[in-house]
């Protein structure tokens, strides 16, 4: 359906289906999405991008999505249900919800919203970003961090031959209430940063992102993997995409950059990692996973403890 001045037009799926954000390459898929949940997402405020919710969407308050799209593009789509308390404002591009919606769209960009549509499934990216999140907690470290006079943890970063640089810490030694925050010091060559999170739960109200951070580089080329962790709550700002497959992440600050998790809170905004300058939520470029298998999708999906699956994962990688 298409929603104009309140009125409500009903479309047939075609009139959606032919916009196809599914991708291989995973480096698309995060550049696509800067929401994702595997399960249900409840989103209060404003996201800037696109949004894939694998279950239930709940949207309280006036949520706003889709900036600097064009209304070709479909910049929610919803596996399940839809609730609201209030009306969504979709400032550019669709909505495609495979199942009832309830909510009342402010459709700004003169796009079109298709209920009962078989998109959102079509064009998943949960499996690959699963994979890659595995794939990627595997990967030996290149760079270090070290904590300075100010009591703030430095990401020291080398490149390797394709210009990524690896850390891998925990999150004892870097989300915890003892530390002032972070500082991103480049080396030479770097075009990527991933950061392997060992941490089963998180929750960091303490700190600030400095430096390197506050640029688009630090928004839109950093990505934090917080492979196994199951429940992560970030009280103050984030830069940088959060990949937490597994996790139920609440945020109470903002967020530059995107977020994945298993079911999402979003109390604060979640902004495109140049300020809407662009509809590009990451702009690295990481490995793609190596013969990753397939991954069910969420109605499925049944998560490996994390010890079995990054077994697994080394498992395949050891045959090639």
């Amino acid at each position: 359906m298409k929603i104009e001045n309140n009125l409500i037009v009903f479309l047939s799926v075609a009139a959606v289906s032919q916009i196809s954000l599914k991708a291989d390459d995973v480096n698309t898929l995060l550049s696509n999405w800067n929401v994702v949940t595997v399960n249900n997402a409840q989103i209060n405020n404003e996201y800037e991008g696109r949004a894939f919710v694998g279950g239930n969407l709940t949207a309280d308050n006036q949520a706003a999505i889709g900036h600097s799209l064009s209304s070709t593009n479909i910049s929610l789509a919803v596996v399940g249900n839809i609730t609201a308390n209030n009306y969504i404002n979709v400032q550019n591009g669709s909505v495609a919800v495979g199942g009832t919606s309830l909510a009342h769209f402010n459709m700004n960009g003169g796009g079109t919203v298709s209920l009962g549509s078989s998109v959102p499934t079509a064009i998943s990216p949960i499996s690959t970003l699963i994979s890659s999140s595995l794939y990627w907690s595997t990967l030996a470290a290149n760079s270090t961090i070290t904590t300075n006079g100010a009591n703030q943890i430095n990401f020291n970063t080398v490149a390797n031959g394709s210009g990524l640089a690896i850390l891998n810490v925990t999150g004892a030694q870097t989300f915890n209430a003892g530390l002032n925050g972070f500082n991103l010091n480049l080396g030479s060559g770097v075009t990527t940063v991933l950061v392997n999170v060992n941490a089963g739960s998180i929750n960091w109200n303490n700190g600030s992102f400095f430096g390197n951070f506050q640029t688009d580089f630090g928004r839109g080329n950093v990505l934090f993997n917080f492979y196994n962790a199951t429940n992560i709550y970030l009280g103050n700002q984030f830069e940088g995409y959060i990949l937490a497959p597994n996790a139920d992440v609440t945020l109470g600050n903002n967020v530059d950059g995107g977020v994945m998790a298993s079911n999402l809170v979003a109390e604060s905004e979640i902004h495109l990692p140049d300020r809407n300058a662009s509809a590009a939520t990451f702009y690295g470029s990481l490995p793609n996973a190596l013969s990753p298998g397939p991954v069910p999708e969420p109605a499925t999906l049944t998560l490996l403890p994390v010890g079995a699956a990054l077994w697994a994962c080394r498992r395949r990688r050891s045959k090639k």
